[in-house]
């Protein structure tokens, strides 16, 4: 009786970490559009006008599309294994590809702050700074979803 409960219980275990999974993919898996940005050191958000907003789109397949002062790129994203980040490699600027890199380390330095239904929130992680005085930290990039 009790193996058929340990069993029971890992299999319910394993399945709500793979719905979790999913659940994050299909939350992230939307057309976007910015509305304000936030820089590292700043205190105050920039709401960003219509010229000035980004407007990105993950699809399902891991095709990823995005568009700003009508200039469009495209590529590919994808997860890290936790799935808290992420990582865009861009393939195609304006219709033309991009130079293929030897590269195929997938860097995943853009962090998930927020995301549900209605809002994706993600940083750039990156240093900041310069000599002893660097500093590890993100940007704030948020959208709104576009319905």
């Amino acid at each position: 009786m009790v193996f058929k409960i340990i069993i029971v219980l890992l299999a319910s275990l394993l399945f709500f970490d793979l719905s979790q999974h999913n659940d994050k993919t299909s939350l992230l898996c939307h057309t976007w559009k910015q509305v304000y940005f936030k820089s590292f050191n700043g205190t105050l958000s920039k709401d960003l006008s219509k010229e000035m907003s980004k407007i990105c789109n993950f699809n399902i397949n891991g095709d990823y599309e995005e568009e700003m002062y009508n200039l469009k790129s495209g590529g590919k994203w994808y997860f890290n294994d936790e799935k808290t980040k992420f990582g865009i490699l861009l393939n195609s600027f304006n219709g033309k590809p991009l130079p293929v890199l030897n590269d195929t380390y997938k860097r995943t330095n853009i962090i998930i702050l927020k995301l549900n239904q209605d809002t994706l929130i993600y940083g750039h992680e990156t240093y900041y700074g310069y000599g002893p005085n660097k500093v590890f930290g993100h940007d704030e990039w948020c959208f709104v979803r576009v319905k």
